[in-house]
């Protein structure tokens, strides 16, 4: 599932205002296991450099069965009710 422009602004707000801190604290322990998981200047993203697959196999190049990283900051995607891991995790 893809982010719409409505949850990224939902995703910022709600991390801004503190808002959904319990769920994104859950979503994040699982985050921080994956290999897709990347910190940066502004936070964590999942890395759209790289790309997975449902076994957590990686590559850096597009391959069959594999999903790029949707490149969403972590913190703010945790936070919003409806936003999936790209690959269900």
């Amino acid at each position: 599932m893809s982010m719409k422009v409505g949850d990224i602004i939902n995703g910022h707000v709600n991390e801004v205002l503190g808002r959904n801190e319990s769920l994104s604290e859950q979503r994040l322990k699982i985050c921080k296991t994956c290999p897709l998981y990347k910190e940066g200047p502004i936070g964590a993203i999942c890395n759209p450099n790289l790309y997975i697959n449902k076994d957590k196999e990686v590559s850096d190049k597009p391959k069959l069965g594999f999903t790029r990283g949707c490149g969403c900051r972590i913190s703010a995607k945790t936070r919003v009710q409806n936003a999936h891991c790209i690959i269900n995790l």
